[in-house]
């Protein structure tokens, strides 16, 4: 049987339940942990557990077993949660994730412990309650807050209490069951690791006659006697990974003969048939037996637990249980080469929208223009909403940076408290992990570099802990995020003298500090005057702008000596399909984001080429540029030119260009390696009669107009009011 499928959904399940463990234990530093928080833990442990044991993966059961130990202690009050604890139980949640990563990718391995383990484990063991034998504490006795405290006087007071000491537990999977990969058996298998197995009855009752036999359909179910000291609840979290469609009904040691009654009419077989299973597998002996249906025939359905406001143990472990499933319910995991492949063909059907656009436009045909813009907007909106699919929130990403934060504190003698905006935030999914090592790089840098010792902050009049700050936002068509720290900044003269060591710069070169700070994206370039395990090598920063770009994304420094440093990164909200508007220069089409345009002018005819390159725009001076002198497009036409003006981290500027083409949706498609290095060109896409089309890097082309403009004030000074055009007329979009 493949199990493929169900063990790529294990693993899935268990990082994320790791996730949320690594979350707990680090609020517990800021926050004391309620009872719920503690009761979470110790689910997120057992789940690892239980889900690993179905799959024989020994080593991990072995682990997380004292793990799960060790919390169990925890949420009962026995020990307290210390910081040491704290840094322990972090310790074995990274082991955790090792056993997973090796045994993911060698099951030959998923019996072997791994380097560190051991001592992990004897750590644990001396906050575990390993010492006890199974079967030596009293059965755990389950009540609701109105009945008795002992089942004996429960059952004169409320009618006959069964002999039974184990738990009564009746399953029924779901037919689909087998869909999944999932062995019935492996959950009697993991039953036998909680207690002894007293009896197990098989339930066939829905077989089929031979002809109408499906091996794929599970027809199995059955009925199980467990002697075991856990709680009801850990036994019901062996079925956590069971499909929707099966039944698990759990009933307590000594339960009420009500109960059992209770329990016969939620089952599907036939009365009779139920209680003969339940006194052979031992639930009921034959005197309880006989009483059922005499118990049943006195008690009306609605006064079966009469007074009662609570459930049992076991019952209101099931509800939680069920509660969860049901949230888990709303959502719906999908792999993402799915959503990769849906989001390449929409792409496609926005290409082929654009080409029943243009035949459209060329019929001329009214009522077959109208049904194509129909058409149109569905497409728009089915666009957007699959990009949608594909966005997570930056939670996501900056949800890692806690742990980073505390544990490079520690190793450095920092009080460093990190503070993080904007986590609702969204982003594609295909960026979180390129993303992921650059953030890493810049927090650690902020840590190690950034923030002083605490001496130093002191002396410089600034509270002890120093505060590292993950942010993000929207702005325009682009997703920011920010790593900001409080420290000393970065030493423009210490960079550009290192820059002169490094022959970067000649001596004497006059730098503006953006240019200088830039350096420090220098392959090899560190000023650090020590190397540490956090940073200072000069490996990095250089990955950092790399990896960014290849996002298509930029990165800024802002910075205030003594006072603290802020990178800025620029990222696309999506790497697929954008809106764009056709502009045309000569015989080339060029695309230019919808969501970067601010609006668009008609340049006035006595434009005078050799003069400075700005213009008025109603009171504002804006630089421009002529892609046609840019790209070198050919000769000047002679016809009417306009102006696109477009923005970019708050800056305005002008693209000139020979016709305005409207709007459309652009499937991005990636340059080749060619023609990576082009500069002011992003992508390039497919219009609808099919001629390909160059993307413009509006972030690219604002910052060199200026630069442009920077450049000519340098040499002539400020511009005169001959030198600048002013533009009166506005043209629509």
């Amino acid at each position: 049987m493949d199990l493929s499928s169900a063990r790529a959904a294990f693993f899935f399940e268990a990082r994320d339940q790791r996730a949320i463990l690594e979350k707990a234990l680090l609020d517990s530093e800021a926050v004391e942990l309620d009872e719920e928080t503690f009761n979470l833990m110790f689910r997120v442990a057992h789940t690892i557990k239980g889900s690993a044991g179905l799959f024989g993966m020994d080593a991990i059961v072995r682990f997380t077993h004292l793990v799960e130990n060790v919390l169990d202690r925890l949420r009962s009050g026995e020990v307290t949660l210390s910081k040491e604890l704290v840094s322990l139980l972090l310790a074995a949640n990274d082991h955790i994730g090792l056993l997973l990563d090796v045994v993911e990718h060698d099951d030959s391995v998923a019996t072997v412990n791994q380097p560190g383990g051991e001592e992990l484990m004897t750590k644990l063991l001396a906050f575990s309650t390993m010492t006890h034998i199974p079967g030596d504490r009293k059965p755990q006795v389950f009540v609701t807050p109105s009945r008795p405290q002992h089942p004996v006087e429960e059952g004169l007071l409320r009618g006959k209490v069964v002999a039974s000491s184990a738990y009564h537990l009746s399953v029924r999977f779901a037919p689909n069951l087998f869909e999944t990969g999932i062995d019935p058996t492996c959950f009697l298998r993991f039953l036998k690791t909680l207690g002894e197995i007293k009896r197990v009855i098989p339930v066939f009752s829905h077989l089929p006659p031979l002809l109408a036999f499906n091996p794929e359909v599970c027809y199995f179910g059955f009925d199980v006697q467990l002697a075991s000291d856990a709680d009801a609840e850990r036994i019901l979290n062996a079925f956590d990974f069971v499909i929707p469609g099966t039944q698990v009904e759990l009933l307590p040691p000594h339960a009420q003969l009500s109960d059992f009654v209770a329990l016969r009419a939620r089952l599907p077989e036939a009365p009779e048939e139920i209680a003969a299973r339940w006194l052979a597998c031992g639930a009921l002996t034959e005197a309880e037996a006989a009483e059922l249906h005499a118990e049943a025939a006195e008690e009306r359905e609605g006064e079966l637990h009469e007074g009662n406001t609570g459930l049992t143990a076991s019952q209101a472990a099931a509800s939680r249980q069920i509660e969860r499933r049901s949230a888990d319910n709303q959502y719906i995991k999908v792999e993402a080469s799915k959503l990769d492949r849906l989001i390449n063909k929409v792409g496609e059907l926005v290409i082929a929208s654009d080409a029943t656009t243009a035949v459209a436009d060329r019929r001329r045909d009214i009522e077959l223009t109208e049904s194509v813009k129909a058409i149109n907007q569905l497409v728009a909106d089915i666009r957007d909403d699959a990009l949608k699919l594909r966005m997570v929130i930056m939670g996501e990403v900056f949800g890692r940076f806690p742990r980073v934060v505390r544990d490079a504190s520690e190793i450095l003698g920092k009080q460093i408290e990190l503070v993080i905006k904007g986590a609702e935030a969204e982003i594609d999914k295909s960026m979180v992990e390129k993303l992921t090592d650059p953030l890493m790089h810049l927090v650690r840098n902020a840590i190690d570099h950034g923030i002083e010792t605490p001496e130093l902050r002191l002396a410089r009049g600034k509270p002890v802990v120093g505060t590292v700050e993950l942010r993000a936002y929207h702005d325009s068509s682009c997703v920011v995020i920010e790593v900001a720290d409080d420290g000393g900044g970065l030493n423009r003269d210490k960079i550009l003298a290192k820059a002169i060591e490094k022959n970067l710069v000649s001596a004497g070169t006059n730098l503006s500090d953006t240019e200088v700070f830039k350096l420090i994206f220098q392959p090899g370039f560190s000023t650090a005057e020590k190397i540490t395990d956090l940073s200072g090598r000069g490996v990095g920063m250089d990955v950092v702008r790399r990896n960014i770009e290849a996002l298509r994304g930029s990165i800024e420094i802002l910075n205030s000596e003594e006072q603290g440093t802020t990178f800025r990164i620029r990222l696309p909200l999506t790497l697929a399909i954008i809106d764009g508007f056709r502009v045309q220069v000569g015989d080339t089409l060029l695309v230019v984001p919808v969501d970067m345009m601010y609006e668009c002018v008609e340049m006035p005819a006595d434009l005078q080429q050799d003069k400075a390159r700005q213009i008025n725009l109603r009171g504002e001076w804006l630089p421009y540029i002529s892609l046609r002198e840019l790209f070198q497009l050919g000769e000047v036409d002679k016809g009417s030119e306009y102006v696109v003006i477009v923005q970019y981290s708050g800056r305005r500027a002008g693209l000139v260009v020979d016709r305005l083409l409207g709007e459309f949706q652009a499937v991005i498609k990636p340059l080749g390696i060619i023609f990576k290095a082009l500069q002011g060109i992003s992508g390039s896409t497919i219009l609808g009669n099919g001629e390909p089309a160059l993307i413009l890097d509006i972030p690219q082309l604002v910052q060199f107009a200026w630069k442009l403009e920077h450049a000519q004030i340098r040499r002539n000074g400020n511009s005169s009011q001959n030198d600048v055009y002013r533009v009166t007329q506005d043209i629509p979009i």
